[in-house]
């Protein structure tokens, strides 16, 4: 014989099992439909940020970030072709150690070296307190220019020197001093 309790126990228990299943989903949904809406309004404020950020960059270049651009092309350049070549022809592999093919460096130095050469237009554009920074691009862009025409005459061997190692000692010396001193004009 069942107690009367324990029949409606065991009713009430489904029903609190339905409840509590019920109530699971009615949290999880509301939870989702906001994140839903919470995803829904910051992806218009960053839409409505990146349309202001456009027309802030349209009207009006910011320095610092725009250094800081030129920096990072200038290391590309660096990075990508100048310090591999120069460790290639030390060593007979890449500035980590790894193979490399000389020629797919050579084949993609130019895409590197037009983006530095885009940049002299705002470089220019500096004003003179920007002078040490002018002439320290000018003076690498010059020495870049001069490296990249030395591999596109020759291909560079393993371990033999280049005959234009000193134009890379000076690359990476007007380099550094133009690479701090832009990171140092975008803390100000």
């Amino acid at each position: 014989m069942v107690f009367p309790t324990c029949a409606i126990m065991k009713k009430n228990r489904k029903k609190m099992y339905w409840m509590k299943k019920l109530l699971s989903i009615a949290i999880c949904m509301l939870i989702a439909a906001g994140m839903f809406v919470g995803c829904s309004k910051s992806s218009k404020s960053s839409e409505k940020a990146d349309s202001d950020k456009t027309i802030t960059d349209v009207t009006k270049p910011t320095k610092a970030k725009t250094l800081t651009g030129v920096s990072n092309d200038a290391t590309e350049l660096w990075n990508e072709v100048i310090c591999e070549v120069s460790h290639y022809s030390t060593a007979g592999k890449s500035a980590s150690g790894k193979t490399l093919d000389i020629d797919f460096v050579i084949s993609n130095m130019d895409k590197y070296l037009d983006k530095v050469k885009e940049d002299k237009e705002y470089i220019d554009s500096l004003g003179d307190e920007y002078n040490d920074i002018k002439n320290a691009f000018d003076k690498m862009l010059d020495k870049a220019i001069i490296i990249c025409n030395h591999l596109k005459e020759e291909t560079p061997k393993p371990n033999t020197p280049l005959s234009y190692k000193d134009d890379i000692d000076l690359f990476k010396q007007y380099f550094d001093y133009f690479y701090k001193a832009a990171i140092e004009s975008n803390q100000t």
